[in-house]
């Protein structure tokens, strides 16, 4: 209590110094001049003066690129490098379900890099003798080649874009958590009796149970598989990933039924 008095003092001692409100005509001014500056950057962002002019689409690939590229140089060269209107490019690349997102990179005075970030494909969705690519978030990728990526059955075709949920969604998002590696030597992904399955290619078939966990349970198959103590199993369990194994050359005893075939 004793220090209110000097903390008083203090925060009344010294000169004050007030400053000259600006009168009238002075705020007048300022706001004409705001409105001016205003209105001419307005009209100077959609000018022909600032037109693009040269437009580049870097990261699109696969048999749609040149037709995607296409559509967004055209939209583009509508816009100026002062009003580059991101909706329209990603309306112009809506009909491309490859693409995931666009970026700009603005050269003044007239030059606009249009920088496509594909969906990549994780997995081919395959009903009899059709076969199409689907990404880890279940879009499908008509057109996509599907040589090289792990199979995930169903019994229809889906009408839509998209993977609804069920079993093959739930399949695919097993395939997307698997590390890239890995992923690459995958050949099959099916629901067999002890659960969700992945039989690798050139390796064995890995049991992972529930859909839940996967990024522990793919880390643990991936230090099971990097053991050379496992070189030659016919699968690797991570059903608890805190306690992974791994079956050896022998024949599956009669506890490991429900095994998913490898795919040759």
């Amino acid at each position: 209590m004793a220090r209110l008095p000097l903390l008083s003092r203090l925060r009344t001692s010294g000169p004050r110094v007030r400053l000259p409100r600006p009168g009238p005509r002075i705020v007048g001014l300022a706001l004409v001049a705001v409105s001016l500056f205003g209105g001419l950057f307005l009209w100077l962002r959609d000018s022909s003066v600032v037109a693009i002019a040269d437009v580049r689409v870097e990261g699109a690939t696969g048999p749609r690129a040149d037709v995607l590229r296409i559509a967004l140089t055209e939209a583009a060269r509508d816009m100026t490098i002062l009003h580059v209107r991101m909706d329209d490019l990603r309306d112009a690349a809506q009909p491309h379900p490859i693409v995931d997102d666009l970026s700009v990179d603005r050269e003044f005075p007239d030059a606009l890099t249009i920088t496509v970030v594909q969906r990549g494909a994780v997995a081919a969705l395959t009903v009899g003798e059709r076969a199409v690519a689907v990404a880890g978030d279940g879009t499908l990728l008509p057109g996509h080649p599907t040589g090289g990526l792990a199979t995930v059955g169903a019994e229809n075709m889906p009408t839509g874009d998209r993977l609804r949920r069920g079993p093959a969604r739930t399949a695919v998002s097993v395939l997307a958590a698997m590390p890239r590696p890995l992923r690459d030597g995958a050949g099959r992904a099916a629901r067999a009796e002890r659960g969700w399955a992945v039989a690798l290619r050139d390796g064995p078939v890995v049991h992972l149970g529930s859909a839940d966990r996967l990024a522990a349970k793919w880390a643990a198959a991936s230090a099971v598989l990097a053991d050379p103590g496992s070189r030659g199993a016919v699968y690797v369990d991570v059903r608890l990933p805190e306690r992974p194994t791994a079956g050896g050359l022998a024949p599956l005893p009669s506890s490991a039924e429900g095994v998913v075939p490898p795919v040759p």
